[in-house]
């Protein structure tokens, strides 16, 4: 009962899916720019989780992105968020913003978001990793110049090993292999990664613009259907889908959550400056910055100041306390060292008293062996 229930949903959603690429690829070839309305457009945006479920665990939201679409001047705009920001989780209190999937999943992930960037997230899309292999073959992958040799192995990461294995160059990489340069780490740490995933995207998003995804609609419909839970209604994507394709042709704009690697309680995090950001996002889609939204941000800031701050005495306590402990074992060592060299003149003293009675015992001894002769 369960399997046809799950069969009759990817056969509607499939159709639905192909509906849509055909629409996308017309309005392609035709680039075409429509509304459905006259009124002024607002803005668009869409949460973007890419998150990793394995079984027996509640999964966890390794990519973090927000894409705003802004349908007057056809621009789509992406900003990554590195999993390590140390944001505030409602009913959670502050923590790395993946975590908040891990608790509450992505309905807690967007009211942190919204909650981070004081916008209105419009839809949630979440795919996970085999999702995004199955649409990346499905388009016929994506051309991206490599910028480095990337290889990293973990025996105990996936089921049965990670493996990242690209050389550099322009190349087009299949659905494995653009999982594996989204997911390569380097010296950068997550902050290259979200920027590699950002040229990811921009560069998935020419594949997708491509006339030639005309013929791989099948396979395209199956991938989207089978790779992403979203809210974002059948009627909505078609709606916006022009404006996406149109978005391609000016490229996609990056924006990135600035910051800087900080310690709280011994553990790493991103600290963002938040009211950059939020004036960021705040050009983006449109809206009039408040002083109030400002503040707002400033106490965000200020409490992670405090937190910094409270890490700092906490590593200063530690420092004192180790320097001292350091003194006294030193202490301690001269004065066993003294002790024992106390002991040892003791004993050469002893012997060489011993050795001064032995020979005065011996003189003596011979003195009267002699006077006796």
């Amino acid at each position: 009962m369960e399997n046809d229930m799950k069969y009759n949903r990817w056969q509607k959603n499939s159709k639905l899916f192909l509906l849509l690429i055909i629409l996308m690829v017309v309005s392609v070839l035709a680039g075409c720019r429509f509304s459905l309305s006259d009124e002024p457009l607002k803005p668009v945006n869409v949460l973007v989780l890419g998150v990793d479920i394995r079984e027996g665990d509640i999964g966890r939201s390794d990519t973090i992105f927000v894409m705003s679409l802004n349908r007057e001047k056809n621009v789509a705009t992406m900003l990554s968020i590195p999993r390590d920001s140390y944001v505030p989780i409602p009913g959670r209190g502050w923590d790395k913003i993946n975590h908040a999937y891990a608790y509450g999943k992505g309905k807690l992930t967007r009211r942190t978001v919204e909650n981070l960037l004081n916008i209105e997230i419009d839809y949630l899309v979440e795919v996970d990793r085999k999702g995004v292999e199955k649409m990346i073959d499905a388009i016929g992958g994506v051309e991206i110049d490599v910028e480095k040799r990337m290889y990293y192995e973990d025996p105990w990461d996936d089921d049965g090993g990670l493996v990242i294995d690209l050389e550099p160059g322009l190349q087009t990489l299949d659905g494995e292999e653009a999982v594996q340069y989204v997911r390569y780490r380097d010296k950068e740490g997550d902050i290259g990664r979200a920027r590699r995933q950002q040229k990811f995207l921009a560069a998935a998003m020419d594949s997708v613009a491509s006339p030639f995804t005309l013929v791989r609609l099948p396979r395209i419909a199956y991938a989207c259907a089978s790779g992403i839970e979203t809210d974002m209604p059948m009627s909505e994507m078609v709606r916006l889908f022009p404006s996406v394709i149109a978005a391609s042709y000016h490229g996609l704009e990056k924006i990135f959550a600035d910051g800087q690697p900080t310690y709280i309680n011994g553990v790493s995090y991103w600290a963002l400056d938040i009211q950059n950001l939020r004036t960021k996002m705040a050009k983006v889609v449109g809206d009039r910055y408040t002083k109030s939204s400002l503040r707002d941000a400033a106490r965000m800031e200020d409490a992670v100041r405090a937190k910094q701050l409270e890490e700092e005495k906490r590593k200063e306590e530690e420092a004192k306390k180790a320097e001292e402990e350091k003194e006294r074992l030193e202490k301690e060592q001269l004065e066993q060292k003294t002790d024992k060299d106390d002991k040892d003149n003791k004993n050469d003293k002893k012997d060489k008293k011993t050795t001064t009675d032995k020979k005065q015992q011996d003189k003596k001894s011979t003195e009267r062996k002699n006077s006796r002769q």
